[in-house]
């Protein structure tokens, strides 16, 4: 089983995931600098099939792999860019994912989305990076980013069950919510549905 965790910049997906306790989880979470000099896209695209490749991997062997971050972030991250960036396209993105899709990966079993409001995020973030980094998207513009999530979720990823976990509760009431979700999805067959407590207060 492939469980991708998802969600806003500084949302707290990295520490849930390295701090389950589950047993037959195996973590995927190869990561690339946090600043890399005029990027191609390719690398992003890359790095995600190189993600994909090893959860597959273990998930063969019957454990669950828990990603952090998959191709959904980089769909989203590049359709809010084109939001606020003049003449540019994501088009090369969503071409990549819709000639790989079913060949060289496939879509994930389920989406952990931590949800969290914009500006908590944004909080979060300005105690580890600059504010005004202009080619940071999650940074520069975290409600289009939220919208390409939903959207996303409900168009390209609409088989995909999303389950939504509330943040904003102390860290530890959190993760002890995340390891209870993992632990059911392990034991659950692949299309059951979780219901998660979620958010109810309005996205900043």
């Amino acid at each position: 089983m492939i469980v991708v965790c998802e969600g806003l910049s500084c949302c707290g997906k990295t520490t849930l995931i390295e701090g389950c306790s589950v047993s037959g989880v195996v973590a995927v979470r190869k990561k690339l600098p946090r600043y890399i000099e005029n990027p191609r896209v390719e690398l992003f695209l890359q790095h995600d099939e190189s993600k994909l490749h090893a959860a597959m991997e273990a998930s063969s062997t019957g454990k669950m792999a828990l990603v952090d971050r998959g191709y959904l972030s980089t769909l989203v991250f590049y359709s809010a860019m084109a939001d606020i960036t003049p003449n540019f396209s994501p088009w090369l993105v969503y071409r990549w994912l819709l000639q790989s899709l079913g060949a060289s990966f496939f879509r994930p079993d389920h989406y952990i989305f931590i949800d969290i409001p914009v500006a908590l995020s944004l909080e979060r973030a300005l105690k580890v990076r600059p504010l005004d980094d202009k080619a940071n998207v999650w940074l520069q513009a975290p409600n289009r980013v939220l919208y390409w999530y939903e959207r996303l979720f409900a168009t390209i990823e609409h088989g995909v069950p999303v389950h939504s976990l509330d943040a904003t509760q102390p860290v530890e009431v959190v993760q002890q919510q995340f390891d209870d979700l993992v632990q059911y999805l392990l034991n659950s067959p692949t299309d059951v549905v979780y219901e998660m407590a979620r958010r109810t207060a309005s996205k900043e």
